[in-house]
This record gives structure tokens, sequence and C-alpha cells, in this order.
């Protein structure tokens, strides 16, 4: 079947499954990392508020006190529950999908990040997207500018904030997805490794084959990217979608952040094997004389930027908590990426006003 006949074929069966979705049907997976239940459950109170769709509590490498706190929150709410992944260490965010894929049937898949406010009635502006497509993503965090979303031709990895082709392309993403599920079984059957990342070299030559005829060789698919890019070869179309009704403040389970500021049991070894892989990717990309594409920042100097925002955030979420004074308001020097933060220290304000906490708190100047 040509691709003009897979793309057709698969926009009239999305049309027919999701005419009779309803919102009180989807279900999210909210996957909380160790270390950040206390700081990001409040988050939840804003998604409740602003759906009717209900709600699964991943944890993931939680300890006893935060499962404690999860097992809590869902008492008494009907909209929520909870399940705990397997085994006492972080798992990896493609791991901890597929695992989710597996166990789950419901007619969507869906999942977020913990550290996402809703400020309005997201899925009033997602869902209406979702029919014709495999899938629905949005919440990009506010450390990542418009034109980094952007995946350049010559880039050597497709990452994580990459949400578009120059072509206009959509790639989706899995900060929060929305998955027709039956389109969602097609890729995985294409992609063994699932939402798992890797480099190129470890996928299997089938694979390899699909990602050159939609013209993606990289050296390097984070995570989710080898599956949305099988998809796109079947047909299928992806969407993405930014909207001022969610708020993602960014690199809470961000495993390099995480391992400096609670290390567990003096183990480094999640953060050895990807130095070892990003090692392996710098030296194909050697090998094969990519350089990096024009007018993409360097790599240290985004990552000092979500450093940056992560530690601020950081600071406001323990302050709001305890009901002590903020931390003096962070501005990066991008008009762009500043006003945001302003909103974001704004949205978090007023939610802790909400539960009871920062009465007395001054918004910061927009």
């Amino acid at each position: 079947m040509g691709n003009a006949n897979r793309v057709m074929a698969a926009d009239s069966m999305q049309r027919k499954k999701q005419e009779s979705l309803n919102t009180a049907s989807i279900v999210f997976h909210v996957i909380y990392v160790h270390g950040a239940v206390r700081t990001l459950l409040p988050f939840l109170d804003t998604l409740l508020r602003w759906s009717d769709c209900r709600y699964c509590l991943v944890a993931n490498g939680c300890d006893v006190d935060e499962l404690a706190l999860l097992r809590t929150r869902c008492d008494g709410e009907p909209r929520l529950s909870m399940l705990v992944l397997p085994g006492p260490e972080v798992l990896g965010h493609g791991a901890v999908l597929n695992h989710l894929y597996a166990c789950t049937t419901w007619e969507t898949f869906c999942f977020m990040d913990s550290d996402i406010l809703a400020v309005g009635d997201f899925l009033a502006v997602l869902l209406p997207h979702l029919p014709g497509a495999a899938g629905v993503f949005s919440a990009w965090p506010l450390s990542i500018k418009a034109s980094e979303r952007v995946l350049p031709d010559n880039s050597n990895h497709l990452i994580g904030h990459h949400s578009i082709t120059p072509g206009g392309v959509h790639l989706g993403g899995t900060y929060l997805a929305i998955y027709d599920r039956a389109a969602l079984a097609v890729g995985m059957a294409a992609a063994p490794g699932g939402f798992n990342g890797c480099l190129w070299s470890e996928l299997a030559e089938a694979t390899q084959a699909i990602l050159q005829e939609v013209g993606q060789v990289r050296t390097h698919y984070d995570t989710g990217r080898v599956l949305n890019l099988c998809l796109l070869q079947r047909g299928y179309r992806l969407h993405v979608e930014h909207t001022a009704t969610l708020c993602h403040l960014g690199n809470y389970s961000d495993p390099f952040l995480r391992a400096a500021a609670t290390p567990r049991n003096g183990s480094n070894l999640h953060p050895l094997a990807e130095n070892l892989r990003r090692a392996a990717a710098r030296l194909a990309n050697r090998m094969r004389g990519r350089k990096q594409a024009p007018g993409t920042p360097p790599l240290p100097a985004l990552k000092l930027r979500k450093r940056r925002i992560h530690a601020y955030f950081t600071a406001v979420t323990r302050a709001l908590d305890a009901g002590q004074p903020l931390p003096a308001l962070l501005q990066v020097g991008d008009a762009e990426i500043d006003p945001q933060i302003v909103q974001a220290t704004t949205h978090l304000i007023a939610l802790y006003r909400d539960i009871g906490r920062a009465l007395n708190v001054q918004e910061p100047e927009k």
C-alpha cells in the first residue's frame, strides 16, 4: 500500500474510533520519580480542577514515605488510582512507558510528567486534534524556546524537546501524550524497543530501513522517537499543540539533576551508563563527520539554562511549601522565556494559596 493510501486508511479508522471519545473515559498516567513527590503532588489539584478525566499516579522508584503520600492522596478520590512500578530503582522513561502500555487496555494511552500544572481546560484544547491523528502531544517545558523545538536537518540527535521538522512534520513528544491505542499498537509492532531511546547502531535493520524511508537517520533517538517515526512511516499523523492552559516547569525527572540532588546507595550506575551511551554517540558523529547544526545553542548553554530554571522553581516550591519568603525572581535574559518564568511563579503562588499556604506572598511584577 502506498503512503498516500496508508494515510487515508489511518485517517478513516482514527476518526471512526474517536468520534465517540469522551473525556471521562480518559486515564492519564502521571509519573512521579523518587525525590519529587512532596514537591509536585499539589500540582495534581490543578489537573483535577480543570478536567473530568481520571489519573493514575505512577510511583517510579519512590520510597516508603512517598508511597504513603501518594496513597493518602488517592484515598476518597474516585478519579485517582495508584500504580507502583516494579523494583526499588528509578526506571528510565522509556521502560516506564513500555510497562504502562503493557499493563493497560484503555482505548487511549495517556501520560504526562508530574511537574505540569493546568491553568485552563486543556482537554478542550487538545482532544479536537485527536481525530485523524495517532497521538496529540503538548506541555513542552518553559525552558525550551520555540526555535529550539525545530529539529535541524543536520542534527545528530532527535532530542526530547524537538517537536517539529523544518518542513512542518509533527514529531510528538513524551511530556504529555494522548495516543489512540489501536494506532499505537501498529507503531509498537514496527518498533521492537517500544518507547525506549536508542542509538542508530542498536536498531534492527528493518527499523533502520523505516527511518531511512522517512528521512530520519540520526545517531541518537530520545524516548519515544523511533516509535513515533514508525507511526509516521505507516501513514499516521501526529499533532503537537502548544497551549497556555498547561504550564510545564520541566526537568524534575532529569536523571542527572535527580542524581545530583538525591544520590541513592552511593550508586552512579545509571548516569555512568548514559555517559557511555553519549560517548558512543559522539564517536559515531566524528566518524560520520557531522557537526552541530548552525543556529543551535551549544548543549552546555541549554543545560545551564535548564539547571538555573530547575533550581529556581525547586527553591520556589520549597519556600511555598514551608511558608517562607520566595527567592529573588529568576530572569535568564531571554525575552521569550523570562515572561514565562514570571507567569509560572504566579501560577505556583495561586496554587499554594488555594491549598491554604502562601497567603502573604507577593506575586512577581510582570
